[in-house]
């Protein structure tokens, strides 16, 4: 007998995208920063879903993305150097970030790998306008619909709507 595939609907998907967030908060909550130096953050996957960029992906290698992150915690141990002191005390929780990935503290903590924990220095600027959470509702929506479409072009008898 063969296996049915089941299929996710995109509610069921968002569904699934706000219990991990949730579940990323919980764990940071778990975390005691220790170093003077230290953000954490969720680490986004902020790539744009269209038919366009389908092709794209397929050129993933010769391309660099943005690192976005939303910053959760900060450290509240003084480190003792004015200008990064500054700096953290302007990055809040929530605040959405760029940030270089390649730096000396660029670690994601164990079976959560969106959970990064970064060196200050790593953060290169604050982006106010942007929402994480908007941002990948619209890809899944996006990518439900480009998966309809591919379907129906194959002769599908069968194409569930998209809510």
């Amino acid at each position: 007998m063969a296996e049915e595939k089941i299929e996710v609907g995109v509610d069921q998907e968002i569904e699934a995208l706000e219990k991990r967030n949730a579940e990323v908060i919980e764990r940071v909550n778990q975390l005691d920063i220790l170093h003077e130096d230290v953000i954490i953050i969720n680490r986004h996957d902020n790539d744009v879903v269209s038919f366009l960029a389908l092709d794209e992906l397929n050129r993933e290698g010769r391309r660099r993305s943005s690192w976005y992150g939303t910053v959760i915690k900060v450290t509240g141990i003084d480190c003792g150097d004015d200008v990064r002191e500054k700096k953290k005390k302007e990055i809040k929780s929530g605040d959405v970030i760029i940030f270089n990935p390649e730096s000396a503290y660029s670690l994601n903590i164990a079976k959560y790998p969106e959970i990064w924990i970064l060196h200050i220095d790593s953060v290169l600027m604050r982006d106010r306008g942007f929402n994480y959470l908007e941002a990948k509702k619209e890809n899944i929506k996006k990518l439900h619909e480009i998966k309809t479409a591919r379907m129906s072009q194959m002769g599908a008898t069968l194409i569930r709507p998209i809510k």
